[in-house]
């Protein structure tokens, strides 16, 4: 009966390894070979994690502005706020804003004589003469 599988010289009995010729003695002094801490880290690892993520609260859902008033967009369906563009079936451009007011170059004084001028050379009739009269009076 062979009483030393690895011929390392140590018998079977007394071999921690006793079908690996080069470990003959326990590495770690635990009575578990070596490999087997990696695995309790990666078990204790997995717990952990699994752990954290069924503690973690979920993050409440915000509940709906019930005092805003909806309507289907009557395009797409999509629920808009009432009397607001949908943003899906914008299909135009937003006006441009006006261009702001300018100072008037004239003042009605002078814009008085301009008008009785035009009308006496005939480029206004008696209608447009009496309204931009009126006007700048």
């Amino acid at each position: 009966m062979d009483t030393d599988d690895d011929n390392d010289g140590v018998p079977d009995e007394e071999d921690f390894a006793p079908k690996d010729p080069d470990i003959t003695t326990d590495p770690n002094i635990t009575g578990i070979g070596s490999y087997w801490w990696v695995i309790l880290i990666l078990i204790i690892v997995a717990m952990l994690t699994i752990l954290l993520l069924v503690k973690r609260k979920p993050e409440p859902i915000p509940e709906p502005d019930s005092s805003v008033e909806t309507e289907l967009c009557p395009k797409c369906g999509f629920d808009i706020e009432k009397g607001s563009v949908c943003p899906f079936c914008v299909d135009e451009k937003p006006p441009e804003p006006e261009p702001p007011k300018s100072k008037p170059k004239f003042t009605n004084e002078e814009m008085l004589e301009m008008i009785e001028k035009s009308y006496k050379e005939g480029k206004l009739t008696e209608e447009q003469y009496l309204k931009n009269k009126l006007k700048f009076s």
